[in-house]
């Protein structure tokens, strides 16, 4: 739970401060937390692919 909440944090600093698209943004704390949580690489790979292509399509 607190790895989410700064998670959250990580959102909002890169999308305000930095001035990152939000979609990017997104895509890079979807794939930290993924990684934080102790999906290997490929698979949290092969989960941003088929949601972000689910939500795309």
């Amino acid at each position: 739970m607190i790895v989410s909440h700064n998670n959250g944090l990580f959102l909002i600093v890169i999308i305000a401060k930095a001035k990152w698209s939000p979609f990017i943004a997104l895509l890079l704390a979807s794939v930290i937390l993924g990684i934080i949580a102790g999906m290997d690489i490929p698979d949290v790979a092969d989960a941003v692919q088929i949601r972000v292509g689910n939500t795309l399509g």
